[in-house]
């Protein structure tokens, strides 16, 4: 599968490639008033979102299941200078947010607002959280809600 900002950027050269050779039916196929090309844009848009939900990658170019690693041994210097840790209430918040989004996922924002206590878990030999995510009004209601299972295991 292909990231959905490269099949934009390919989109993009196939319409520059035909501004060139002037075409004798000049148009665009980014224009959504041209009722020719709605069902390119609905095809797209779906495209899109299903990529986006795969963790393939975002609309805005940035692949939305991962961000920029951080390595054990910077993990190790974040707890060491105290950027994370118990110290202080600034450490604290910090060290929520970063395992959060290490062990469970989390990306921020409204995901971090919305946690209640009763959806973590020992299940076991491991944690589980469940993330109720909510969808959009115009969703059935038996689909508008959807839980995300996550666990985390200790490591060896």
């Amino acid at each position: 599968k292909y990231p959905s900002k490269s099949i934009y950027l390919l989109l993009c050269g196939l319409q520059r490639s035909m501004r060139r050779k002037k075409t004798e039916m000049a148009f665009d196929i980014f224009n959504k008033c041209d009722a020719r090309f709605q069902d390119f844009h609905q095809t797209m848009e779906s495209l899109f979102r299903t990529l986006e939900k795969e963790g393939v990658e975002g609309r805005d170019g940035k692949n939305k299941s991962s961000a920029l690693v951080i390595t054990r041994e910077q993990e190790a210097l974040l707890w060491e200078r105290g950027v994370l840790g118990d110290m202080t209430p600034l450490a604290i918040i910090k060290s929520l947010f970063f395992l959060n989004r290490k062990n469970f996922g989390l990306k921020g924002g409204k995901e971090h607002r919305v946690i209640k206590l009763s959806q973590f878990t020992r299940k076991g030999d491991h944690w589980e959280f469940v993330l109720n995510t909510a969808r959009h009004r115009g969703t059935p209601p038996r689909l508008r809600e959807e839980k995300k299972v996550f666990r985390q295991y200790p490591s060896p």
